[in-house]
């Protein structure tokens, strides 16, 4: 997710950093190899 200007064009006319976050909720977790 992204805000501003940043998310519509975040190389023009400057290089900006662009904002986000991203965060996931997990109730269980199961990993096999």
């Amino acid at each position: 997710f992204s805000e501003g200007r940043e998310a519509a064009m975040p190389w023009h006319p400057d290089k900006v950093a662009v904002d986000a976050y991203l965060a996931c909720l997990l109730d269980e977790v199961t990993y096999e190899d």
